[in-house]
């Protein structure tokens, strides 16, 4: 059993030694790769003061205990944001999310500045500590258990079906989390003669934590990568509204051969049809298969093409056709035409004569 102390003890270090790492280049880290540095750290001093408190070493460090009896409200936020920041949505309501943490850390003051020996003659009243909520008292750890609930479930409802390996892994790994501590709230509660048995368990799974989260985070760029997430992941673009973006697109660029206009721009078009530019730009893309300027060249290279038939027996120069559909040049011209019909315009030229 003194084994798995010193694992914890390890793991705690480790997890440490993580953040660390992830602080070190915060400036060049996302949002989300700084809150698992701060689930990370919460996660590492738990453990410790579990490891410490199970092990009875505790008199060595026992400015330590409580601190995971406060934390774990401010834990319970940052992994519920870390889900929120991994989905690419914004955190909404954030001073909410730690009305509770402010509310037991200032119940528990005295009893946190406390000088470590006072610590130990009381180490347990910090778990039975009662809250008011209106008119009733509430201990901590009960409070603690209608916390799990509540995140367990707002996690569960901001979860990605397009979520990655990174975030699937995350998932699960904090969420078993969850459950195993409310189940331990309720032990300490209700059956606190089971703690110590219970107690290495939840230690155990801890330790796991800690490592397999120090593993993704220092894979994560590695993992990401190749995921190779779509181009537009978190994008809010429906197919619906994209194909009525293409509709309107083709209505504006062919109204009066809009499209052979020189000057075009995809940011004019948008504000012309009254659409977001990186929509249009999107719609074109999964519609289409195409970017904007390889659709604007199909089309006027479809109208190079009439011309050539219409218009071959008056002579009209390439040159004269490129112009006309709007390129500026005859090698921009004659490179898109290639591209579409695996021949050049003299070669389609010729081939018209022949019919």
């Amino acid at each position: 059993m003194l084994g798995l102390y010193f694992l914890g003890f390890f793991a705690a270090g480790q997890g440490l030694f993580q953040t660390f790492l992830i602080s070190k280049g915060i400036k060049h880290r996302s949002k989300d790769q700084i809150l698992l540095g701060l689930i990370l750290t919460f996660l590492s001093l738990s453990v410790l003061e579990y490891s410490l408190v199970w092990s009875q070493n505790i008199p060595v460090f026992p400015h330590l205990i409580g601190f995971s009896t406060v934390a774990q409200f401010l834990f319970l936020p940052f992994i519920y944001m870390f889900f929120v920041v991994s989905k690419g949505d914004k955190l909404n309501y954030l001073p909410l999310h730690f009305i509770l943490f402010g509310v037991v850390l200032f119940t528990c003051k005295d009893f946190l500045f406390l000088s470590g020996q006072e610590k130990l003659l009381e180490i347990q009243k910090i778990y039975s500590n009662d809250i008011m909520i209106g008119m009733i008292k509430m201990p901590i750890c009960i409070i603690f258990s209608l916390q799990c609930i509540v995140y367990f479930f707002l996690i569960k409802f901001i979860k990605n079906r397009k979520q990655g390996i990174l975030s699937k892994v995350m998932y699960r790994i904090l969420m078993v989390y969850i459950l195993i501590h409310l189940f331990h709230t309720k032990l300490i509660y209700f059956f606190p003669a089971y703690i110590a048995k219970i107690g290495i368990g939840i230690l155990l799974f801890s330790i796991i934590a800690i490592y397999v989260l120090s593993y993704y985070s220092y894979k994560r760029n590695e993992i990401i990568k190749e995921e190779k997430l779509p181009k537009y992941y978190h994008s809010t673009l429906d197919k619906k509204t994209a194909l009525t973006i293409i509709t309107q697109l083709n209505t504006f660029l062919k109204k009066e051969n809009y499209f052979t206009n020189a000057d075009i721009r995809i940011a004019k078009i948008a504000q012309q049809i009254k659409v977001p530019k990186q929509h249009l730009s999107q719609a074109i893309n999964q519609e289409l298969n195409c970017s904007f300027r390889d659709y604007l060249n199909r089309l006027r290279i479809g109208y190079a093409e009439e011309l050539i038939v219409n218009e071959k027996t008056e002579k009209v120069s390439l040159k004269e056709i490129a112009y006309s559909a709007g390129f500026n040049n005859k090698t921009s011209f004659a490179n898109a035409f290639k591209k579409k019909n695996k021949m050049t315009p003299s070669q389609y030229v010729a081939s018209s004569d022949q019919k």
